[in-house]
């Protein structure tokens, strides 16, 4: 059985969190079966988390890769002089799998953007940030 793995974005010390389980972060499912993360000190003050699985897929460095981090890809593009271009995209979990979300990017109707193991199938990719700190 595979370990899931969680970090956390601390809301109220705007700080990354990657020991959750160890922390003594309470975590359970809120009545829309969403995942949600809290915690309270003994000065009753209440503390807020957002919460981002793990993909269990790692980018060129071997740096896993999370919900919510922006990724960079280098693809090939004939048009350009140099053979290639960059896109950069953030890791969502959407449907049941992970999902690559071009900022900016008008999806057309019926349109679902690729996921993260098709594009690390042809494309290596790196984690240049996360939608916390970088966006």
């Amino acid at each position: 059985m595979k370990k899931i793995k969680l970090r956390a974005w601390d809301v109220n010390e705007k700080t990354m969190i990657t020991d959750v389980f160890t922390r003594g972060i309470d975590v359970e499912l809120n009545e829309d079966s969403e995942l949600y993360a809290w915690n309270h000190d003994s000065f009753g003050d209440y503390y807020e988390y957002d919460l981002m699985l793990s993909s269990g897929l790692v980018d060129k460095n071997h740096d896993e890769i999370y919900e919510r981090d922006i990724i960079r890809f280098k693809y090939e593009d004939k048009c350009e002089e140099k053979g290639y271009g960059y896109c950069e995209g953030i890791v969502v979990f959407k449907n049941g799998c992970f999902v690559v979300e071009q900022a900016g990017f008008d999806y057309r109707p019926g349109y679902e953007p690729m996921t993260l193991h098709t594009w690390l199938k042809d494309n290596p990719c790196e984690i240049v940030g996360n939608i916390y700190r970088d966006f």
